[in-house]
């Protein structure tokens, strides 16, 4: 399936070779069209993969921040699955690998064919793994206080205004949902460079674990985004 990355038990992901191929030979970027409608870039995949499993913690100034800000610069994949937050919810490799991989810059892999509604779901398997490992990290901190306690997040649009209808009814989100509980870090998203001069800013209140997202901070690439993450599917 052109696109597609499968595990291999040794935790490495396998790119299909006709995504990639040409006539003419062998390019970085996917030639072929669906590849480009469904954002699956295929260097920009593949570096943040080989970051993520094969090389140590590094900071790097992006647009949206500093790479992996504060942490070890000795950590490397097995450091994150030590982690008391991956003990507590009993993680799968695939699921860390997956979630982590979220929050670098191939989430637009992951987001577009679902918003689409493409069939057949190209990272299938990623999107199962974001989807569990969000759901097992939800039941994390069960019987604290702030467990039931009212937390606001917050999400930016860019190029985007607000429909009447979502205003009656509402509306699912298909893909991952990102918030923050940084409001400036929102509006950052929302007043970015973009087609048109529509913006929108989204307060969302919730009152429990089981309405909100998992905050990643302890295994996001942007550990200052305070990103919290809702599964796919999530109603608001």
């Amino acid at each position: 399936m052109a696109g597609c990355m499968a595990w291999t038990s040794q935790l490495q992901l396998i790119w299909p070779a006709d995504s990639v191929e040409h006539e003419w030979g062998k390019y970085g970027q996917p030639m072929c069209q669906m590849c480009k409608d469904l954002c699956l870039d295929f260097s920009t995949i593949w570096a943040d993969l080989h970051y993520i499993l094969y090389e140590k913690v590094s900071e790097e100034t992006c647009f949206n921040g500093v790479r992996d800000h504060g942490r070890r610069i000795d950590m490397e994949f097995a450091d994150f699955m030590e982690l008391e937050e991956m003990n507590e919810a009993d993680l799968s490799e695939a699921q860390v690998f997956e979630m982590r991989f979220y929050t670098l810059h191939s989430f637009p892999a992951i987001n577009t064919a679902l918003r689409k509604r493409h069939q057949p779901q190209p990272l299938l398997a990623t999107v199962m793994c974001v989807n569990d490992g969000l759901k097992s990290l939800q039941g994390n901190g069960a019987d604290s206080d702030d467990a039931t306690a009212i937390i606001e997040f917050f999400r930016g649009f860019t190029d985007m205004q607000m429909t009447q209808d979502f205003k009656d009814r509402g509306g699912t989100e298909l893909a991952p949902m990102s918030t923050t509980k940084d409001l400036s870090v929102a509006c950052g998203y929302a007043v970015r460079k973009g087609k048109t001069d529509g913006a929108l800013l989204m307060k969302i209140m919730t009152k429990n674990n089981l309405q909100r997202g998992v905050v990643l901070q302890f295994l996001s690439m942007f550990p200052g985004e305070e990103e919290t993450l809702f599964p796919p599917l999530t109603y608001v």
